[in-house]
């Protein structure tokens, strides 16, 4: 019975894969391709309103991503959580009526901040996106700064805080984000990517009414806004919808960020005590800054590391019984990145499952990928790539985060040819950069050792 289910698996595989090359061998992988639209305002031909517009027949849902340039990193490290208090304030629903009509419509919307920018993204059915859009973007536009909601949101940023440090994979994070980007260290204005979006009592408390008035004149207009869409409506009648909701926020002026800074620290190795039976592993590395070729790159390396049955690290669970959870997951930021191999595994197994996962990574630095490998990380890229941008949130959010990075919307769509031109040859020679075992730290998180 084991022997049929393994052929039933190869043969699935075996169709799913050439389903897929069928699919890449078209001119263009998505039937309707996305496309950047300029709207004048006011007939003005010096003020214009942008917006990524790719059509989906496929459902009569709409989804609008509004991404906007400021994020973690625009604020100082004294101050990190302003992103998130700003953010929340500006779609925050200033009366009960407003939050009914939502429900009523089966609209959704949320937010999250990221360290290079912050989104809103608004979900609606396509016949109530006017009404939807008329309840959200008032308040985007007029947010409502009372001292009782800074308050409110400051003690939920607490909470959240508290569940982030209970959690041994966003713990990890923070703390390897806190080794690579600590900044100069010589004062505490500096920024970066380093500490949580949710920032610390001392940083909280240093946050005033004014900075977050002054955080949103900066960041919260259309100069620093990228709006991505993905809906059935028409081209036509979605420029219409658009200007009429959109073209209301004021142009503002960019803004130049200063580069952040990183660097491998001289301690790599880090250990947080917490009472469990369980340990988490892991090894981390900084990554170079954001391009097309370092996203395919990353994305592969990614992918044959520890994404499912045939990565690397499933040995180690399939095989040798070390880890019940193991994986590996990248933050490609515009100025640097993350990439992080962990495992996670019972306490009396520590030592052995530390010494087998040094002992693969150090390996694979050493040989390399091979040309067949190589061909099956880019089938296995390709899928996952497609299964993340198949729904239309999906969609928007990919459309809005290569345009902001600097990749152009479109990359979704050169994704993969890049991945097609990737050689042996440049796999490896970006694997030696990112998975040098001098630049790796270790992050544990567990019980002492007995």
């Amino acid at each position: 019975m084991k022997c049929k289910n393994h052929s039933l698996h190869f043969v699935f595989c075996a169709v799913f894969f050439t389903l897929c090359i069928c699919l890449w061998a078209q001119p263009e992988v998505w039937k309707h391709q996305p496309e950047k639209i300029q709207l004048k305002v006011n007939n003005d031909d010096n003020n214009y309103l942008s917006f990524i517009f790719q059509q989906d027949p496929s459902s009569e849902i709409t989804v609008i991503q509004i991404l906007i340039k400021g994020g973690k990193r625009a604020a100082p490290v004294s101050q990190r959580g302003l992103a998130v208090i700003t953010t929340r304030l500006s779609v925050e629903m200033t009366t009960a009526t407003s939050v009914r009509e939502l429900m009523h419509l089966g609209s959704t919307f949320l937010y999250h901040v990221e360290g290079d920018y912050s989104t809103i993204t608004v979900k609606s059915l396509s016949e109530n996106l006017e009404e939807t859009l008329a309840i959200i973007t008032k308040v985007i536009k007029k947010p409502l700064f009372s001292g009782l909601r800074i308050r409110n949101i400051k003690k939920f940023m607490e909470h959240r805080k508290k569940r982030e440090e209970d959690s041994p994979e966003q713990l990890m994070e923070l703390t390897c984000f806190k080794a690579f980007f600590a900044g100069t260290g010589k004062n505490d204005r500096d920024h970066g990517y380093a500490g949580s979006i949710f920032g610390d009592p001392d940083s909280r408390k240093k946050i005033k009414k004014k900075d977050i008035v002054h955080f949103y004149n900066r960041f919260f207009n259309r100069s620093h806004m990228v709006i991505s869409v993905s809906s059935n409506l028409a081209k036509a009648e979605m420029e219409t919808i658009i200007k009429k909701y959109f073209a209301g926020f004021p142009p503002g002026k960019p803004f130049e960020f200063q580069p952040v800074q990183s660097s491998i620290p001289t301690e790599k190795e880090f250990f947080l005590k917490r009472d469990n039976q369980q340990v988490l592993i892991s090894f981390a590395a900084l990554l170079p800054g954001m391009s097309r070729e370092n996203y395919v790159l990353i994305y592969m390396l990614e992918n044959i590391l520890g994404k499912g049955i045939g990565s690397k690290l499933w040995p180690l669970r399939a095989q040798k019984d070390l880890a019940y959870n193991l994986n590996s997951r990248f933050r490609q930021l515009k100025d640097a990145g993350l990439l992080i191999i962990y495992l996670k595994t019972d306490a009396e197994k520590k030592q052995e499952a530390y010494l087998a996962l040094k002992e693969l990574i150090t390996d694979f630095y050493k040989t390399g990928i091979t040309k067949e490998e190589l061909d099956i990380t880019k089938v296995r890229a390709r899928a996952d790539f497609l299964r993340e941008n198949e729904t239309k949130v999906g969609k928007a959010q990919s459309l809005g985060y290569f345009d902001a990075s600097g990749l152009g919307f479109d990359f979704i769509e050169a994704f993969f040819s890049y991945v097609e031109n990737v050689t042996v040859d440049d796999f490896n020679g970006y694997l030696k950069k990112v998975l040098n075992p001098d630049r790796l730290i270790e992050v544990t998180i567990g019980p002492e050792d007995q």
